[in-house]
Parts: structure tokens; C-alpha cells; sequence
């Protein structure tokens, strides 16, 4: 089961929401925005701690649970 690409659309509808751009979300999160645009693109895994970075944002976590 692969749950990388629900992931990805809540985080890049969440940023829409948001009107968050990458660099904006990058600093937020604390990960290099490179990386992010990799993870998001998928092609590149996301680890657990960027996923841990990434749900600490108000609104994601929530989102990922329901």
C-alpha cells in the first residue's frame, strides 16, 4: 500500500488553501526546498522526518487522520 501520492495531494492542496508558495512552505517546515519539490513531484521518498516536519503544521495533520 502506498500512501506517498494522498500525502502529496494534501500537502499540495493544503499550500493551495493556503496560498502557500514552495519556498514559503520550506520555511515553515524547515526542509530544504529542493527537497520539496522532489517529494512533491515524487521522485523522491519522503522520510518519516520530513513527514513529522510537514505534519506539525496546523491543518495537515488533521487532514492525514480523518
Amino acid at each position: 500500500m502506498n500512501l506517498a501520492p494522498t500525502i502529496r495531494a494534501y500537502i499540495e492542496k493544503y499550500m493551495r488553501e493556503q496560498n502557500l508558495k514552495l519556498r514559503h512552505f520550506s520555511d515553515i517546515t524547515g526542509i530544504n526546498v529542493g527537497t520539496l519539490s522532489a517529494i512533491l513531484k515524487g521522485s523522491r521518498l519522503m522520510s518519516m522526518n520530513q513527514l513529522n516536519q510537514i505534519t506539525s503544521i496546523n491543518g495537515i495533520r488533521e487532514r492525514l487522520l480523518l
